[in-house]
């Protein structure tokens, strides 16, 4: 369809032609200003609803056997600017859908299958050193994929979940006519609920196709030329994932393929199609090199199998296409720790999102530990870097240098404020919380874990250094029968061991995990203090490494609002688990203690360091320090891919059991107990929830001022060219029921058509008077079905390619004089003269002006194409029966 027929907002525009240029939906608010908008939608639901279930409109494109060359316009599309909002919401929608389970499960399968089979082709192929994806989801947001609506909703929040878990970089735009580009998310900002509602929002599905354009353009501004962010640490692949339904005449293989070739990215299209046609081959024909998956809309129960493949293809691509032999780790770089800088003024940060989100299972104390004897995986590939990592001479943290210092004035300057005694009244209402549950965690700490190794009283004993005065008092009243003569210090047991806090704050954590590890660190933290045990140090990790306790920091309010200020998982997406646990044993090695180090890492296991995380964890053992991960939820994790020792349990109150069984040595892994039960499983299948939801996104849109801009940018072009035009044409077609009941009303359509014609007028006038302005009027009469004037069914006052000027509507008075009401007992013809409509006004409109092309006569075929089929199907289903027995 030509830009100068595509829709320009929600609302339905009365379009002035002329100069490439178009108006929107100002022209609508004054012709329908009396109108309802649920009259307006109804032609539109008609059509489609007609589209959704027809089988041909494939053949369109086939039959007219041509694709259009793409024509770059020049210049760059802008970043989008930040978001802001009238009104703040209770709930997000997008919320709401992600909480949503069917859309939980989703995620969770598409995340399982995606990481294993990522880890299996980074295993197979070798690749030790560390790869990231940037990715660009580009949305086609034309008229022909409205009928998609509920599908695409799904398909962009499914992937938008299934990045952020991923802690990818994304971008996420849209395309639509030719110049009409948009950038939703920039690439480096943070995907947050709110940026996910905008996206929706911003999909108005009323724009022409323009794929290979909208491809190239987003392109250069996501992925500019020669501008790969890849390092001598980290090789980054570029990705592009395009929803489309297919439909378009861009069709030239050479052009995607010179676009993926320019920017250096691997593009993959995700089709979606209704069951009855094949949308997709249209453009599959004509490409060569694209990776690509089709799901139909009414099947979306397939997509957590359809999508990972589509990954899987493209990821298997530019593995495969990587030079693992020049792959090499940086073993060498000294890791930066950095400090807290708050003032205190800051108050805790908004935890709505994770405190909305519950989650229940079928045993809260079920857990899984590691096999007593378990061996890391991959420990065995490494050992050339192993021996590298461990023999260096630089430092592997600043922490001697540098954090020590800084945490201590950090502290010394953080003065008591109302924000930092909340936090410590928050923390101290979790402490009550869990009470009992603390006392429990306590007990296996003393009895298993940290038991007393630490004693201040002297107690007789068989040897010694010195005498026991008791014991020599007693051996001479008993001949010597008693032998504890010596003194040694067996009493008075205390705790000497140093522990070390990590807890992994990335953005794959949000969901169960992140709320498992706010309830455990709060149970951790008391249980060692109830035991004696006040040299701690915690480190809190994401995309890079903070420190926030050493051993010499006491436990107290300023320490705990520092705490809860970096307990937020929607901030990093990336996890540097490896630089952390160098921290934690750069902390534990500084600490002269007779007892035992341990460090208890909080994480999903998803590292971005992989082979880096196994050798860091050699080192901790060569310092006899103890490595623990654990997992606080019942979300997927990758522990026993890099871990020795690790633990996962369903709930915090699971942590009493699974402490014991990991340090008890016990051989058997528990049953995992904790998945949903079947009403949880037979509420996947209702999508009820789901479907409402989609419709709140389009018609509650709390962005709505940032929307309007988008549609409005089309309308301002026009008045930016508007002084240049020498023919700025509004082309109007009413449609007129001239049935027998209409009788009455005929001569007040008069009247009430020529007020429109005035209104339209006098508006354009008064906001553009500089404007040579013309107006084109037709008119199309219809009756039913059987009823025809002189053998035709529609009576039709066509546009002229001589125009007429606004005040010159005679013709139209007398065209109206003719038109008479007659007939109505059977069906009338309101399917067809829709069409109709389109067909007059393409045909008047593209054929007179300088500028028509193949494409405007593309669009003119598609319209006579439907014209003469519904006006074929209506004539051999309608004629000779009765109204009531037709099912239109």
């Amino acid at each position: 369809m030509s830009e100068s027929n595509q829709r320009t907002s929600k609302q339905e525009p009365i379009e002035i032609s002329g100069n490439s240029a178009i108006i929107g939906d100002n022209m609508e608010s004054i012709i329908t200003s009396s109108m309802s908008r649920s009259n307006l939608d109804l032609p539109l639901n008609f059509m489609r609803e007609y589209l959704k279930n027809d089988t041909k409109p494939i053949d369109f494109y086939r039959t007219a056997n041509q694709s259009i060359a793409s024509l770059i316009p020049e210049g760059r599309l802008d970043n989008r600017s930040e978001l802001k909002w009238a009104s703040k919401p209770e709930r997000w929608t997008y919320q709401m859908l992600v909480e949503t389970p069917v859309i939980t499960r989703i995620v969770d399968l598409i995340i399982q299958e995606f990481r294993s089979s990522w880890e299996k082709l980074l295993s197979r192929n070798n690749l030790h050193k560390q790869h990231e994806i940037h990715w660009c989801i580009v949305i086609d947001n034309s008229g022909s994929m409205s009928i998609h609506r509920h599908a695409i909703y799904e398909s962009i929040v499914v992937l938008l979940e299934l990045l952020r878990r991923l802690e990818s970089k994304f971008a996420v735009a849209r395309f639509g006519g030719r110049t009409n580009q948009k950038i939703l998310k920039n690439l480096d900002d943070l995907f947050t609920i709110q940026e996910g509602q905008y996206i929706l929002e911003a999909l108005t599905f009323d724009e022409g196709t323009y794929p290979a354009t909208g491809l190239a353009r987003v392109a250069d501004r996501i992925f500019p030329e020669g501008k790969n962010k890849s390092s001598a640490d980290v090789h980054v692949h570029q990705f592009m994932i395009m929803i489309t339904d297919g439909l378009t005449n861009e069709r030239e293989d050479a052009t995607y393929l010179g676009t993926t070739k320019k920017h250096n990215i691997d593009l993959g299209i995700l089709f979606i199609e209704t069951d009855k046609e094949a949308t997709s081959q249209v453009l599959l024909d004509c490409l060569n090199q694209v990776q690509n998956v089709v799901i139909k809309s009414n099947k979306m129960t397939e997509l957590p199998h359809i999508l990972p493949s589509l990954l899987y293809k493209m990821i298997e691509k530019c593995l495969n296409e990587t030079d693992s032999n020049r792959e090499q780790m940086n073993l060498l770089s000294t890791i930066h720790i950095e400090i807290p800088s708050y003032d205190g003024s800051t108050a805790l940060p908004s935890r709505s999102a994770g405190e909305n989100l519950k989650y229940s299972c079928a045993n809260p104390c079920s857990y899984v530990i590691n096999h007593s004897k378990f061996i890391i995986p991959e420990s065995t590939q490494i050992y050339v870097e192993l021996k590298t990592y461990l023999t260096r001479n630089i430092d592997y943290t600043d922490y001697s240098s540098h954090a020590i210092d800084k945490l201590r004035q950090y502290y010394e300057s953080l003065k008591i404020s109302p924000s930092i005694l909340d936090a410590e009244k928050t923390w101290l209402n979790d402490e009550n919380r869990f009470s009992a549950l603390i006392d429990d965690v306590s007990t296996v700490f003393g009895e298993v874990i940290f038991r007393f190794n630490r004693f201040t009283r002297r107690r007789e004993a068989l040897r010694g250094s010195s005498l026991y005065m008791p014991g020599v008092i007693k051996a001479l009243t008993t001949d010597w029968n008693h032998k504890k003569i010596f003194g040694a210090k067996l009493a008075g047991g205390k705790r000497d061991h140093t522990v070390c806090l990590i807890v992994d704050v990335s953005t794959s954590m949000f969901g169960t995990l992140s709320l498992g590890t706010l309830d455990a660190i709060v149970v951790l933290i008391a249980a060692l203090i109830k035991i004696g045990i006040d040299k701690f140090s915690i480190v809190v990790f994401g995309r890079n490494v903070r420190l926030i306790k050493t051993n010499e920091q006491g436990w107290n309010a300023m320490t705990i609002y520092t705490l809860m200020q970096e307990l937020c998982f929607d901030r990093d997406d990336e996890t540097r688990d490896a630089d952390a646990l160098e921290v934690g044993v750069d902390l534990l090695q500084q600490c002269s203690t007779r007892g035992g180090k341990k460090i208890f890492i909080l994480t999903d296991g998803y590292s971005s360091c992989r082979n880096k995380l196994i050798m860091v964890q050699e080192r901790a053992v060569q310092n006899g320090i103890d490595i623990i991960a654990m997992a606080i939820g019942i979300d997927n994790t990758n522990l026993e891919k890099f871990y020795k020792r690790y633990f996962q349990c369903a709930t915090v109150y699971a942590l009493p059991k699974a402490l014991r069984a990991l340090f008890e040595h016990e051989t058997e892994v528990n049953s995992i107990g904790w998945l949903t039960d079947k009403a949880q499983e037979q509420n996947m299948a209702n999508r009820t929830v789901l479907e409402g939801l989609f419709d709140n996104i389009k018609s509650d849109k709390v962005f709505s001022s940032i929307i309007e801009e988008l549609t409005g940018e089309r309308r301002m072009k026009l008045i930016h060219d508007i002084s240049s035009s020498t023919d700025i044409t509004l082309d109007i077609c009413f449609c007129i029921d001239c049935t027998g009941s209409m009788s009455p009303w005929l001569s007040v359509m008069q009247r009430q058509m020529q007020q429109i014609i005035s209104g339209i007028k006098d508006t354009i006038r008064k906001k553009h008077g500089s404007l040579k302005f013309q107006l084109r009027l037709a008119i199309v009469g219809f009756r039913d079905v059987q009823d025809h004037w002189d053998d035709e069914q529609f009576c039709v006052y066509e546009f002229t390619n001589q125009v007429d000027q606004v005040d010159q509507i005679n013709p139209v008075d007398q065209f109206m004089k003719k038109l008479t009401a007659a007939g109505g007992d059977d069906l009338e013809g309101v399917g067809v003269v829709i069409f109709f409509q389109l067909r007059v006004a393409a045909t008047a409109t593209c054929t007179p002006h300088p500028s028509f092309t193949k494409k405007d006569e593309m669009f003119i075929e598609n319209i006579d194409y439907y014209f003469s089929r519904i006006k074929r199907e209506i004539d051999g289903r309608f004629v000779g029966k009765n109204s009531e027995d037709v099912l239109f």
